[in-house]
């Protein structure tokens, strides 16, 4: 295909961003202008779920179009992606495509292999979305003619660097002194700028100067995560307008670490305070959206961009016990905006197919001019428009992801932390499968968003082949090997709060 006719190709993930509570969701947050007007130019799918429940599996399927049980990245097995398994960027070379990544999330950088593939890659330092600056430039940047990133000094692997990470997951337990001192950080660079939400807020910039110097012809690939709606969440003087309110917000501890260890319980209380922190934030992504596009139209290249918006995972407030991610495939961790913006297009309104990340990659690829490749379980996300996939489609979730935690838990806690959960969706069912005990339970997702009532005894017989595609899943995921992690990630994961 020539360039005349290859799109550019501009992905963004929304992080933790739930499909319920986005533009064209069950209960979106309004207003938000500019996604409700993209929504009309694009492809969307409200049968949308995520491979898994967390970041690093999530991007290794996005980048790859393989299930994380194809691809090897789950915490059963390796959370590296292997160098000998294509990504998108490099898939996309060979078609004359030049490509920048650029993530707000700290999870997104070279020890899992992401970003192996771009031209030029950048991403957050581990502390930034902790403290929200009004810095411009980027803290990290991946160097591939050396494969090695070019970092600051407040990247590296030094005592008080590990020092540090090892108290970052206390700020979850005392989010005041996070907002404090960001507001504290954006009045001593600026003090006459109002308090800026925005995590990373070099993204912009950085996509523009990157743009600016590929000539015209040349076709351009770049990926965008935005890490607004993941916790920690900051205030504005929206949600918090009195300084009653910053107390009573900002002491709201966001602590997925202990909640999910059995030592704190959230109140009713926290979980709205929490739930409308979030809500905010997609608010504040929204106006990110805007700005995002602007660029593009502003050099030139909006017209004729191929645009997926999608998110990683959602987040739970308290459904079933859970707090954020990771530990289950409930409804609200698992579904996710996916949009396709096809330039010149008759492709718009609602596909009924089932749809996930696995089918971004064949997506972007088939739409780039690629000669046909087939992802052993992505599909072309046009094909799905007016015609189901014709096998399942499966989700996960992989229980304790650090693994130095034996010593805070109770044998029972652990077991219940670690459990392996495989989800098959078809039509408006869903089955879910404990892969270690067979336990299994079905639900009727279109009636029982909230999965209440548990169908398995009634329609087990009717879903017989969700049942067998989860626990095919679950077989290869338990026997995929011992776990590895080195030191590295073990401090990336701690400062996050996963376990």
């Amino acid at each position: 295909m020539s360039s005349k006719t290859q799109p550019d190709i501009l992905i963004v993930v929304m992080d933790a961003v739930r499909f319920s509570d986005f533009s064209g969701g069950t209960n979106p947050v309004t207003p938000l202008p500019f996604s409700d007007a993209l929504r009309e130019e694009c492809l969307t799918f409200p049968r949308a779920a995520s491979v898994s429940s967390w970041t690093v599996p999530a991007h290794a399927s996005l980048f790859t179009g393989l299930y994380p049980w194809e691809s090897g990245v789950h915490a059963k097995h390796d959370l590296r992606l292997n160098p000998t398994i294509p990504r998108l960027a490099e898939r996309l070379r060979p078609l004359g495509y030049r490509s920048l990544g650029i993530s707000a999330n700290p999870m997104v950088f070279p020890t899992f292999g992401q970003v192996n593939g771009f031209d030029r890659a950048y991403w957050a330092n581990w502390w930034e979305p902790f403290l929200r600056s009004n810095r411009t430039r980027p803290g990290t940047t991946w160097d591939p003619t050396t494969l090695n990133a070019a970092q600051g000094g407040d990247d590296r692997s030094t005592a008080l660097r590990r020092f540090l990470l090892g108290l970052s997951p206390q700020l979850h337990k005392a989010p005041f002194l996070v907002d404090g001192a960001s507001r504290f950080l954006q009045k001593l660079r600026d003090p006459s700028r109002p308090r800026d939400l925005a995590n990373v807020p070099w993204i912009e910039g950085s996509l523009d100067q990157w743009l600016g110097v590929q000539p015209a012809a040349q076709r351009t690939f770049a990926f965008i995560n935005l890490l607004e709606a993941h916790e920690p969440y900051l205030t504005d003087s929206v949600v918090t307008p009195r300084l009653r309110d910053w107390l009573e917000y900002a002491r709201c501890r966001q602590d997925h670490f202990s909640c999910a260890t059995g030592h704190w319980t959230p109140s009713e209380k926290d979980l709205t305070i929490l739930r409308r922190l979030y809500r905010h934030m997609i608010s504040v992504i929204d106006r990110r959206l805007a700005a995002i596009v602007d660029v593009y139209r502003e050099r030139g290249r909006w017209d004729n961009t191929l645009m997926v918006l999608t998110s990683d995972h959602g987040q739970a407030f308290g459904e079933h016990g859970i707090l954020f991610h990771t530990l289950r495939i409930d409804e609200g961790e698992i579904r996710i905006p996916l949009w396709v913006r096809y330039p010149d297009s008759p492709l718009v309104g609602e596909g009924v197919g089932w749809a996930s990340l696995i089918d971004v990659a064949p997506t972007v690829l088939r739409a780039a001019g690629a000669p046909d490749w087939e992802s052993p379980s992505g599909r072309d996300l046009g094909q799905l428009a007016d015609k189901a996939r014709s096998e399942p489609l499966l989700t996960m979730s992989d229980g304790l992801i650090w693994t130095h935690v034996d010593q805070m838990l109770t044998s029972e806690r652990r077991a219940w932390l670690d459990q392996v959960f495989v989800g098959a969706y078809r039509d408006e069912f869903k089955v879910v499968l404990e892969a270690r005990t067979g336990a299994l339970s079905a639900y009727n997702i279109v009636r029982d968003s909230g999965e209440r009532e548990d169908l398995m005894p009634q329609l087990g017989t009717q879903l017989e082949s969700l049942v067998s595609a989860a626990s095919a899943v679950g077989q290869r995921i338990l026997g995929s090997g011992a776990p590895v992690r080195s030191q590295e990630v073990q401090d990336r994961l701690k400062s996050w709060g996963y376990i």
